[in-house]
């Protein structure tokens, strides 16, 4: 019983937040306008012994430049002059959120949901 519920809580703290995390980005990009921005520089930080890398996207709305960083962290350095597919709100243009990959957030939501399902099959 208590592995039982270790497993499924520990598969909930997986896919919970992975799901949420797809679903707000995919409604920000439904209710917003997209556009473009260019990698113009990044942030970096160092975690457990790796330098990680975040870019850090320009783009301009009715001639105003604003910058929005991207959620995602990986160790190798962004391309400065990428372009980046981003979202903004018309009526706050510096709301924005970059179109970052879902590759690794839907990993969390399989793995999550395999040890979820495996926790409820222990319990029968």
């Amino acid at each position: 019983m208590k592995d039982s519920l270790i497993f499924i809580i520990t598969g909930m703290a997986f896919w919970i937040p992975g799901l949420w995390s797809v679903i707000r980005q995919k409604r920000f990009f439904k209710k917003n306008i997209v556009t473009q921005g260019i990698i113009t520089t990044y942030r970096s930080q160092q975690e457990k012994g790796a330098r990680m890398y975040s870019a850090v996207v320009s783009y301009e709305v009715d001639g105003i430049p604003h910058q929005v960083q991207s959620n995602v962290w990986t160790t190798g350095r962004p391309k400065l002059g990428d372009i980046k597919k981003i979202a903004f709100n018309p009526a706050n243009p510096k709301e924005a959120m970059c179109e970052d990959s879902c590759f690794m957030k839907y990993v969390a939501i399989i793995i999550g949901a395999g040890l979820t399902a495996a926790g409820i099959y222990r319990l029968f």
